[in-house]
């Protein structure tokens, strides 16, 4: 956990890729975020659909403060899809996420990724 306002920085590891550097903030939707880190180090595939990196990533937490609109570099949790969602572009969506925090270095390496690279999520102390 980092000084300040409770925000945890993620490390998003792609083979042969630089590494993608996240920002979850407490405050925007504590349970869901407290959920995602017992999950990690995790090691899955991600999918990319359009202008969307979704990482499969099954947690229990309860619907928090969700929106319909996001903006390039946000990181969501899809309840619906049991993932967490990086979003490359500014969209209205269908269905309801919970916004969790932000990309802070790297969104031109997912604009480069494909479906099915295999991935490494962890915590960075």
């Amino acid at each position: 956990m980092m000084s300040g306002i409770e925000e945890y920085l993620i490390e998003l590891n792609i083979p042969n890729m630089k590494p993608v550097k996240m920002r979850l903030i407490r405050g925007q939707a504590p349970l869901t975020i407290q959920a995602i880190i017992r999950k990690l180090p995790l090691t899955t595939r991600l999918s990319k659909i359009d202008q969307q990196i979704l990482i499969a990533l099954p947690i229990k937490a309860m619907i928090e403060r969700t929106v319909k609109e996001v903006r390039k570099g946000q990181v969501a949790y899809w309840h619906a899809s049991q993932a967490m969602v990086i979003y490359l572009s500014e969209l209205k969506l269908a269905s309801p996420v919970v916004p969790v925090g932000e990309v802070i270095e790297g969104i031109e390496v997912l604009e480069k990724a494909k479906s099915g690279m295999g991935v490494n999520l962890k915590l960075v102390v």
